[in-house]
């Protein structure tokens, strides 16, 4: 059901990744996910530089789940590059993060969030989180196209490379 949405999770615990696949798997989302460790990669991955270049591999994502305490890039320098790039601005990215400081909150919005939500501590936050995260961004809402052959193309030619 949800093979076409393809979501680019940027989250530097290896574990925290494994146990959020998992919830969406135990979910019954079967959602091609993309996992990169640091910021500097999802950067990478969304601009289709080595060694993310094959879009059928490393498809456009429609769903951003990012974490915002990353070392080296991180992901508010994620949001302010991904906010600047035109064909990209419309990928919904939601903050999955353990920092509940406001000033986070604040600046993630402002710099183009869609949402901010704490990471689970527990299995039962966490199977209510993929709920919430299934039930709205994956059979609610709507996404722009990036399916066609030929978006996909302009789009990758309109992505302005990162700085290194």
């Amino acid at each position: 059901m949800y093979s076409k949405i393809n979501v680019l999770l940027a989250e530097d615990s290896e574990d925290d990744a494994f146990l959020l696949k998992r919830a969406f798997s135990r979910q019954g989302v079967n959602a091609p996910f993309q996992v990169v460790t640091d910021g500097a990669a999802a950067i990478a991955y969304l601009a289709g530089r080595e060694p993310y270049e094959d879009r059928q591999k490393h498809p456009l994502p429609q769903l951003i789940l990012l974490d915002i305490k990353m070392p080296g890039t991180d992901g508010f320098e994620v949001l302010k590059w991904l906010r600047a790039e035109a064909p990209l601005q419309l990928v919904p990215v939601v903050v999955l993060t353990s920092s509940t400081h406001q000033d986070d909150i604040d600046k993630s919005h402002a710099l183009g969030a869609n949402a901010y939500t704490d990471k689970p501590i527990d299995i039962e936050s966490q199977q209510a989180l993929v709920q919430s995260i299934q039930k709205f961004w994956l059979d609610q809402h709507r996404y722009p196209s990036f399916g066609s052959r030929s978006r996909l193309e302009a789009l990758n030619s309109s992505v302005a490379q990162p700085p290194v």
